[in-house]
């Protein structure tokens, strides 16, 4: 205990960081398994020149005209750039960049329908 606690006081933005994003998986998964939907954890970092809302609402309108459900999750990060991952169930893809989780749209909608199809 002694050790974890040293820990915590060396790195307290490492640890706030973990615990924020483990909130926002918990209500990602948790709306994942109400919904049967997409869940998106966006990671929004330092020097992006886009917004994490305008990144999550166009890869929700994307998902949405392919056919499912979908809701994104903004975790704000103390390093630069974005990562992006996918939530369905307790299925986890990525983390990708954003270039690469627009790629991976069509492989995790053809995922979340195949879940469907299986928990009905």
């Amino acid at each position: 205990m002694v050790v974890a606690a040293s820990l915590f006081a060396i790195f307290p933005v490492t640890y706030a960081q973990a615990k924020a994003l483990g909130e926002v998986l918990e209500k990602a998964n948790a709306y994942s398994f109400k919904t049967g939907g997409i869940a998106i954890i966006i990671s929004y970092g330092t020097g992006n020149k886009g917004t994490p809302d305008r990144i999550g609402t166009a890869f929700v309108e994307e998902i949405e005209k392919r056919g499912q459900k979908a809701k994104y999750f903004v975790h704000s990060a103390d390093w630069p750039g974005v990562s992006m991952s996918y939530r369905i169930g307790h299925s986890s893809f990525g983390p990708w960049n954003v270039d690469e989780a627009a790629k991976n749209i069509g492989d995790v909608v053809r995922r979340a329908e195949a879940a469907r199809k299986i928990h009905k």
